[in-house]
């Protein structure tokens, strides 16, 4: 636990002294702005609750889908859980529980009451949204370098996308509100942030993902940053997708509505009863079996 620690934070230390590199200074005798202490404050974070909700639209050649999502989520110490809710209309995907306690992995289908266990850490836990604590970091990737981070662990992954990425100088001067800069590149595309201050520190307002032969992939825009026993967050997010043509395909307006740090979390958070009805199945032997 202890080397996964460090791994973690030297990651993130990483991350850091990237994005302090990644912005260029506006103008002579001007700082430069930076959000390597935006980054690094992950490496803070050694226990996660997190509840918040979101409105989602989908676009279909039939129309617009329009729905409720809702996502509570816990970590400490290696183990974390994902309750994940989603309104039928959606069309997502079933709704789940997914947990691991740091030797057993579970996954519960809500709907089909169908609860999975096995020793082996799943790296793609299915969720019916994007994980809102990790979104101003993942969108700092570019188009096709690498999977969503829905847990502290995630970001050990991301390291290698960051370093592959070539710095490129900024794109306008700073003003009040903010600087907006192409700030990384390659084959696959660009990511392009806008950032502002908030108190001492700088964090970013908006975030969009290029590929390289089309236009805005993605974007989100964060609002409402707030500190939270000194982890500054925003608790307000719009997260869109868009098209080759640069149409929405799914637009998220999500809000924050609980979020505590470093706060102690039960044991029995991470490990998944059911009912007495849910069938259970070891997905280790891929062998099922309903309780008597």
């Amino acid at each position: 636990m202890t080397r996964q620690k460090n791994v973690l934070a030297n990651t993130l230390i990483t991350l850091a002294v990237i994005a302090t590199t990644i912005f260029t200074s506006t103008a002579e005798g001007e700082e430069a702005p930076s959000l390597a202490p935006f980054v690094d404050q992950y490496s803070s974070i050694e226990s996660v609750y997190m509840k918040a909700s979101a409105v989602v639209y989908i676009g279909t050649p039939e129309g617009t889908r329009e729905g409720n999502v809702s996502f509570e989520y816990w970590e400490a110490d290696n183990r974390y859980r994902i309750n994940s809710r989603a309104d039928k209309e959606l069309g997502l995907a079933e709704d789940t529980d997914v947990a691991f306690d740091g030797e057993q992995f579970q996954i519960w289908l809500l709907e089909s009451d169908i609860l999975s266990m096995g020793k082996e850490d799943s790296r793609n836990p299915t969720a019916a949204m994007m994980n809102p604590l990790f979104l101003p970091v993942d969108f700092l990737r570019t188009a096709d370098s690498g999977d969503l981070l829905l847990r502290l662990s995630d970001v050990v992954e991301r390291a290698g996308q960051v370093e592959n990425a070539e710095p490129i100088p900024a794109a306008a001067s700073a003003s009040t509100a903010g600087q907006l800069a192409f700030v990384a590149k390659d084959d696959s595309g660009s990511y392009q942030v806008s950032v502002a201050r908030h108190a001492e520190m700088w964090v970013p307002e908006t975030i969009s993902q290029r590929k390289s032969d089309s236009g805005i992939l993605g974007k989100i825009e964060l609002k409402d940053y707030r500190s939270v026993d000194g982890i500054v967050l925003p608790q307000s997010l719009s997260a869109s997708a868009l098209d080759d043509q640069g149409q929405p395909v799914m637009r998220a307006e999500v809000l924050v509505t609980d979020l505590e740090v470093n706060q102690p979390i039960p044991d029995s958070v991470f490990a998944l009863a059911g009912t007495e009805k849910t069938k259970r199945r070891n997905s280790d032997t891929q062998n099922s079996s309903n309780p008597p």
